[in-house]
């Protein structure tokens, strides 16, 4: 039987060669949006970019915490069933 290889990290995220995921999504959309509309080196050079900017931002910053500004902002992600923060007691 082989052994198995166990990352070393159990919560760390999934590697794409250089980048996590979290930073391969700007890298994928500007490629994306650079093919649709012929300027496919121009926009993936701007996704590298902002995936390098992220990764500073994201050095900096806890974990979360683009997520709780964007909130903040009113950009809601998911389904929308974030409660509100302020409000104390909820009503069926």
């Amino acid at each position: 039987m082989e052994p198995i290889k166990m990352p070393i990290l159990v919560d760390e995220p999934m590697q794409v060669f250089l980048w996590g995921i979290d930073e391969l999504v700007p890298i994928m959309a500007m490629l994306a949006i650079g093919m649709m509309v012929d300027r496919l080196l121009i926009l993936l050079l701007i996704g590298m970019a902002a995936a390098h900017i992220y990764r500073r931002y994201r050095g900096v910053k806890p974990e979360g915490y683009l997520m709780h500004k964007l909130y903040w902002m009113g950009i809601v992600f998911g389904k929308g069933r974030i409660k509100n923060g302020l409000e104390r007691e909820y009503m069926p």
